[in-house]
């Protein structure tokens, strides 16, 4: 849940709305893939409710992460252009927030602002994931005690702790106008 607050931490409440009205929920069945790896990717997704998997290999067979409410998915792609290079399909019944890749562009391109914050956020959020796993592989070759890893991946950095509260409140806000749809 707390990767989301990265995002939302920089957003503001007009951006939010913005999302709300622009974007749509979707619903996937267990095993449906949201993202595949090597196929253009049209969409940002954050993950409302469920839980989604991260598959990579030649035949998808190894699981790189399990994402829960609040995660993104889809921001490399949005943001270098390439497709993935991962599956991400649903581990259970979920549900996500979709926004399409080019109606995000539009906004970028018309509120410099908007795209300043998005930007920014995502580039802390893939930051902090970076961090997360060069400890890991940085502890694992050290032959040091590497329990803490899951725990260490939703921690905040302290640039996100003035933020935390006001950041869950613009996502409890996308989720309570989610519902509507």
């Amino acid at each position: 849940m707390k990767k989301v607050l990265y995002i939302f931490g920089h957003l503001n409440n007009q951006d939010v709305e913005w999302l709300a009205a622009n974007g749509r929920k979707v619903r996937l069945k267990k095993s449906e893939a949201i993202v595949s790896k090597g196929e253009e990717s049209r969409h940002l997704y954050i993950i409302l409710e469920g839980s989604l998997a991260v598959m990579a290999g030649e035949d998808n067979s190894v699981r790189l992460a399990s994402l829960g409410s609040g995660e993104v998915v889809g921001e490399m792609s949005f943001l270098d252009g390439s497709t993935p290079s991962a599956t991400v399909l649903a581990e259970t019944d979920s549900v996500v927030f979709s926004i399409l890749k080019t109606r995000m562009e539009d906004k970028i391109r018309s509120d410099e602002g908007f795209g300043l914050r998005l930007y920014k956020a995502l580039a802390l959020f893939l930051t902090a994931r970076l961090r997360v796993i060069n400890a890991k592989y940085t502890n694992a070759s050290l032959n040091e005690n590497t329990d803490d890893d899951e725990s260490s991946i939703d921690e905040l950095d302290s640039t996100m702790a003035d933020n935390v509260g006001e950041a869950g409140r613009r996502f409890s806000r996308l989720l309570s106008l989610m519902q509507d749809l």
